[in-house]
């Protein structure tokens, strides 16, 4: 039997939450670039241009990517 430090458990979480928060994974990246990329709409290219502007400051600062989601709490 492996034997796992509690501390060691909770820091991987920590840092997984952490991550999930400030960073946009590869894929939805490359889409949201696709996306505004081929967007007819002004007003739409204009809101996923604000979106990848969004991202990136959450990503240089570690701040979360949206703030009005609400908290994790866990047990």
């Amino acid at each position: 039997m492996r034997t796992i430090d509690v501390s060691e458990i909770t820091e991987n979480i920590k840092e997984m939450c952490m991550e999930a928060n400030h960073y946009l994974s590869k894929d939805m990246d490359v889409a949201m670039k696709k996306a505004a990329e081929t967007e007819e709409s002004p007003l739409g290219k204009q809101i996923l241009l604000q979106l990848q502007e969004n991202l990136q400051i959450a990503a240089e600062d570690r701040i979360p990517i949206c703030q009005d989601t609400g908290m994790a709490v866990i047990f």
